[in-house]
């Protein structure tokens, strides 16, 4: 029994496992647009990526030898895969052309390329049957020599080949459009899908004249050939679903930085409330008037506030000279950034202990003071709550602001 090349389980799993993913992209893309008609570019889109993973599906190896005895004619399969990855390419180019040629033009390629298409698939289908051939899996490589194969696989070759060079040119001058840079990624993706397809069409040229010449290049060339068409498609899937998908993860991505923001501010709100409880908006004492949804990032922006008007109320309760004293404590060896957090946790530290005494500062709280680097409010929610977060762990746990409490308020219970 003659061996399995050990590339061929290989090249099958990428084809399948990409098939799937094509198939799963289509089936995500029609669940995205329930509720809503459906363009006619997105109507294309869905049948491209239906159309291809199950291409590639059927035009597999163990595809193939399975199915082989029960078609009504041989390589019946093998043409109905071969005209859905046409399908899929003529697909894919009126969905480009819809989206941005103007109207007109996109319909009458679209109307050119159906005429093309389906001359296209008949004059296949006639070599097919007209040649004699019989259930091989390998159908370049057994009839290399058969010039209506030859003619088939020329056919198929070129109408691939040409409508990924004209994605190559449309992609190439979308990618410099103004657009989302999720698009932008998804779209170079989806250019290295089309040179990853030019590579498989060139390994099938390539194995088809080697045939002819009496070269055998590799064991198992239709597992390279599967696995080459894998990659090709599944990169294109990828690339589509990018802007759609990649936008969702992103949303969840900051759901979640947003919630451990909120747990991370929680302790400092909670301190400045307490002594300030003026600040508190209503809903974050009684838990009431925000839907699930978006409560997370509305209970971070009132906290937030909250914090910042906390500060305000304390600063004329801040020592006047504490930018000296933050500066000569850092010694040069904080960076600015990390000295304005230190002395935004020693204002507040100081002020808050101040304000515990009811010893207020002899502060012009009507303009500039040293200390305005605690009223800094960068103009991100996530990135503002990050400072503050910062300053809570400085509050606590920096030896500065401990000795300079402990200096200046040694009554007050300082909490750790």
């Amino acid at each position: 029994m003659p061996r399995r090349p050990a590339a061929a389980p290989v090249g099958n799993a990428i084809g399948y496992s990409s098939a799937v993913l094509a198939l799963a992209a289509a089936i995500g893309k029609a669940i995205g647009l329930r509720g809503r008609r459906p363009t006619a570019s997105q109507w294309f889109m869905l049948a491209s990526l239906g159309c291809i993973g199950t291409a590639l599906a059927l035009t597999a190896t163990p595809t193939l030898a399975a199915v082989a005895r029960l078609e009504p004619f041989p390589q019946a399969t093998r043409l109905l895969g071969n005209v859905l990855a046409m399908c899929s390419s003529y697909s894919i180019m009126a969905t480009l052309g819809l989206s941005l040629l103007p109207r007109t033009v996109a319909i009458r390629r679209i109307r050119s390329g159906a005429l093309v298409l389906w001359s296209c698939v008949a004059a296949m289908a006639a070599l097919l049957t007209a040649a004699d051939v019989r259930p091989v899996v390998e159908l370049n490589l057994a009839y290399a020599h058969d010039p209506l194969i030859l003619g088939y696989e020329l056919i198929y070759f070129g109408f691939i080949g040409v409508v990924l060079i004209r994605f190559l040119w449309l992609m190439r001058t979308f990618a410099r459009s103004r657009v989302s840079v999720l698009l932008r990624v998804g779209v170079r993706i989806d250019m290295a899908a089309a040179v990853t397809g030019m590579l498989w069409i060139a390994w099938k040229v390539t194995t088809i004249i080697s045939t002819r010449l009496g070269i055998q290049l590799v064991d198992s060339p239709a597992s390279v050939s599967e696995g080459l068409a894998g990659i090709s498609v599944g990169l294109m899937a990828i690339g589509l679903l990018l802007p759609t998908w990649g936008a969702r993860l992103a949303r969840g991505r900051t759901r979640c930085r947003t919630r451990r923001a909120l747990t991370g501010i929680t302790p400092l709100w909670a301190e400045l409330t307490t002594l300030v409880p003026q600040v508190v908006f209503p809903h974050d004492s009684d838990n009431q008037g925000i839907t699930a949804a978006d409560d997370a990032e509305l209970h971070l922006y009132t906290k937030v506030v909250a914090i910042r008007d906390a500060m305000l109320i304390l600063r004329p309760y801040v020592r006047p000279d504490l930018h000296r004293l933050v500066e000569e404590s850092r010694d040069g060896h904080l960076a600015d950034q990390q000295s304005d957090i230190l002395l935004e946790a020693a204002a507040l530290a100081t002020a808050i202990d101040a304000y515990r005494d009811g010893n207020r500062q002899l502060l012009d709280v009507s303009g500039p003071a040293e200390t305005e680097a605690e009223l800094t409010q960068p103009s991100e929610l996530l990135a503002e709550a990050g400072v503050l977060i910062r300053v809570a762990k400085a509050l606590r746990g920096n030896p500065f602001v401990q000795q300079l409490r402990a200096r200046e308020h040694p009554g007050v219970h300082h909490p750790a």
